[in-house]
């Protein structure tokens, strides 16, 4: 998200990845992670310039490959940097 150009400045963004397939950052060892290191899942990160809000989920994978609910994380498990440039 932070490498790529918009078109048009952006108010809001969500950004959506599968943790097994993220290279960085590792926020599950640099920040408070209540789940075990190996657990796969799908972060949802939620940023809106004009309100200030920024919230980061994890939705942990069962063993049958069905996402369980979502639990907020902590504020240093955010997978971007301040604003991304699609706010610029």
């Amino acid at each position: 998200v932070q490498s790529q150009p918009a078109p048009a400045k952006a108010t809001s963004a969500c950004v959506v990845v599968q943790k097994k397939k993220m290279l960085y950052p590792l926020v599950w060892w640099a920040g408070t992670w209540p789940y075990e290191v190996n657990q796969d899942g799908v972060f949802v990160e939620f940023i809106s310039r004009p309100h200030g809000y920024r919230r980061i989920w994890f939705m942990p994978c069962e063993a049958n490959g069905t996402l369980s609910m979502g639990t907020e994380l902590a504020a240093d498990c955010a997978l971007t940097e301040d604003l991304p440039p699609i706010f610029i």
